[in-house]
């Protein structure tokens, strides 16, 4: 767009990206209790991948916060929320995914996604919605593996 010289729409773009960002935030920040959350823009994804955890990760503004550092050695799980692609659906989908630290989506029994079924608006998920079913899933998930029912 910067190209074309449509600054305009540009703005217009960032300016949804800035909200959909906070929407995802805010969804995390009060929906979710699960664990700790920290939060990063996709151009840290080499870093988180290398294990390269300082001067990363984001604070409410949207702005790195140098104070924020997850402790050393720490095992951690990536979330991705919106389009998620998934080689055993052989497609993609709109919605929430739980990767280990290298970005490879976990696997059943673990539950690792939830859709957001953006192609039904009457059914169509918002990111607290997604949030909140996740936490969910991952309280079932505690419960079931703690007192099995078998």
């Amino acid at each position: 767009m910067k190209k074309m010289k449509q600054y305009k729409m540009l703005k217009a773009k960032k300016q949804e990206v800035l909200d959909k960002n906070k929407e995802t935030y805010m969804a995390f920040s009060t929906g979710y209790t699960f664990t700790d959350v920290y939060f990063f823009y996709a151009k840290s994804s080499k870093d988180i991948a290398d294990s390269n955890l300082k001067n990363i990760f984001v604070g409410a503004d949207l702005k790195i916060d140098t104070s924020i550092n997850l402790p050393e050695g720490i095992s951690f799980y990536i979330v991705d929320v919106g389009d998620i692609y998934f080689v055993a659906y052989g497609g993609h989908f709109e919605g929430i995914v739980v990767m280990d630290n290298n970005f490879v989506p976990l696997k059943k029994p673990f539950p690792y996604y939830v859709r957001k079924r953006s192609g039904f608006s009457l059914l169509r998920r918002t990111d607290m919605d997604m949030v909140l079913i996740l936490q969910k899933k991952f309280e079932d998930y505690l419960e079931e593996s703690q007192n099995p029912r078998h």
